[in-house]
């Protein structure tokens, strides 16, 4: 859907990351400990990846942040079989910038801590445990990570315009061509995940 939505053939990305190492990563926050208000669970960032698929917690406190307007957002994944997707920056770097990688975080907010009492209350055996259950969907590590040029020209229009509406866009990315191998281990570096 992403590549049919950039106007692009449908199979384009699928192929690029039908050997990806995608990576289903549960993680559980212990809200006795980490329950107050405003508690940090997971800081503010971008993920390295293509695309990040959030599932619905049964605790609130994911928050994405809006590039237009730099508000912080509570997300509330509808009821059912529904989920949040976000860019990530290897689609960022494959479409020149025309796609910005989501910023996101995990903070105990005041929804939280109302479902945190109500447990208790309703559930007093049950631990009250915040499990997140999120897909990181990769490009292949031996693709070749390459801006499209016509993505990158569409972003290049759209950075002029905003430019000319007085946003500021920050200095222009040079997104310089890698294996997205590559990618991933300057992202890991960067974050100091990787030596």
């Amino acid at each position: 859907m992403t590549a049919v939505g950039l106007g692009l053939p449908a199979e384009t990305f699928s192929n690029a990351g039908k050997y990806g190492p995608h990576l289903l990563a549960p993680t559980a926050s212990d809200l006795v400990k980490y329950g107050e208000n405003n508690t940090i669970l997971a800081g503010f960032h971008t993920d390295l990846n293509f695309l990040t698929i959030h599932g619905r917690s049964r605790y609130p406190g994911l928050h994405i942040w809006a590039r237009n307007t730099g508000r912080r957002i509570p997300v509330s994944i509808p009821p059912g079989n529904n989920l949040l997707v976000q860019a990530g920056k290897q689609l960022e770097h494959i479409t020149g910038g025309l796609v910005k990688a989501g910023f996101h975080e995990v903070v105990v907010n005041q929804r939280t801590v109302d479902v945190i009492e109500r447990r208790k209350v309703e559930n007093p055996d049950r631990p009250l445990v915040r499990i997140s259950s999120t897909f990181f969907w990769h490009l292949g590590s031996d693709f070749d990570l390459v801006p499209m040029p016509e993505l990158v020209e569409k972003a290049k229009k759209v950075r002029a315009e905003q430019v000319g509406l007085g946003r500021d866009e920050g200095r222009e990315v040079v997104y310089e061509p890698m294996k997205v191998g590559k990618q991933v281990q300057s992202e890991l570096k960067h974050i100091a995940l990787l030596a």
